[in-house]
Parts: structure tokens; sequence; C-alpha cells
């Protein structure tokens, strides 16, 4: 039975996506799915081989876990996926991609019932 904080926590999330989600289309080869995604974008920095500070612009996409199926299988997102969001008529590209330090391509926003991923892309 599921906690009150995640029972919260899990309405909270509905809310969010039924508020403020969009659909984008999740590509892995050449499978495509359309799921409902509430984007978050982070700008971070560091230094180059030369020294010079460089930013980097990243973007992640909360998805529901029950969302993410390809041919009627259950999957993760992996490093190289891309996902295509479409604003104004003009299609961008953001491709799935480990986390800067290391980490995974995603992560749980809910630990404890997991049913977001919070995948981390980059604008290619």
């Amino acid at each position: 039975m599921p906690s009150e904080s995640n029972a919260g926590l899990v309405a909270g999330l509905t809310a969010l996506f039924a508020a403020s989600g969009e659909t984008v289309t999740y590509r892995r080869d050449s499978t495509e799915i359309e799921v409902t995604a509430v984007l978050g974008e982070s700008k971070s920095s560091g230094m180059d081989r030369n020294g010079q500070r460089v930013t980097f612009r990243t973007r992640d996409y909360l998805v529901a876990v029950e969302d993410m199926v390809m041919s009627s299988a259950a999957i993760r997102p992996k490093s190289g996926d891309r996902i295509i969001q479409t604003v104004n008529g003009i299609e961008t590209q953001w491709h799935v991609m480990d986390g800067m330090s290391g980490g995974d391509c995603f992560r749980y926003v809910d630990d404890a019932t997991r049913t977001v991923f919070r995948i981390h892309t980059q604008e290619k």
C-alpha cells in the first residue's frame, strides 16, 4: 500500500502532466512512439580543453514509465535514442545522453514508486 506522501507525489505528478504535458515523439532506431512529456531545461558550465568556460544547454523530459512501450515491450531510455519535438511547425531533435557527470541517461523522479522517468537530452 503506498504511503500517504507517495500518494501525494503521484497525484501531484498526474496534475503536472495534465496541466503542462505536451506530445512528443520518442524514437529508437526506426521505431517511434508518441508520449506525453513535461519539459525542463538546465544550463551548466565547465571548462574545455583550452581552459575556456563553456556553457551547456540540456533539456530533461519527464515521461510516465507506463507510456514507454515499443512493440508491446516496456523500455527504459537508452543513450542515443531521440526525442522529437515540434514547435510552431519546426521539428527539433534532442538526443538522449548520459548525465554530465557520467551518470545514466535517466533517473526516476519518484524513487519510491518509479512511475516517471526524467530523461536527460541535448539538442543535436
